[in-house]
């Protein structure tokens, strides 16, 4: 994940690629179009609340096209901004997580997260 204030305060999530060696591949629940950000940058669709998810491995998982980049990557946002809201689900290796962006402003990123051991898809009972 990288974040940098140049260019308008952009955060990348990356799925892996060329240089990154990630393996088994990482991958997000539900990667938007580019147009659906009216960017270049693929984004996701995120969730609101990680008591909502009661069933991980029902999402949708990809990794962003490589026309984006050849690591493909989604770009995060904040919780005020109208694209790349929300929590970003992804799966790796049969382990799912969550991450939710809490501050995304200026110099400042602060991250909550959740991560479930190998076939753990129910994040319902996470604490808050």
């Amino acid at each position: 994940m990288t974040w940098s204030i140049s260019g308008g305060q952009k955060g990348y999530f990356y799925t892996g690629g060329a240089g990154y060696g990630l393996s088994p591949e990482l991958l997000v629940a539900s990667v938007t179009a580019q147009s659906d950000c009216s960017s270049a940058n693929y984004g996701y669709t995120g969730l609101n609340d990680v008591n909502d998810l009661t069933n991980a491995s029902a999402l949708t998982y990809s990794k962003a096209p490589t026309p984006n980049n050849s690591e493909g990557a989604v770009m995060i946002g904040s919780k005020t901004s109208n694209c790349n809201m929300g929590m970003l689900v992804f799966s790796q290796g049969g382990r799912h997580g969550v991450l939710d962006f809490l501050v995304v402003n200026g110099y400042d990123m602060s991250i909550e997260y959740w991560l479930g051991a190998v076939g753990v898809t129910d994040f319902s009972a996470a604490p808050d």
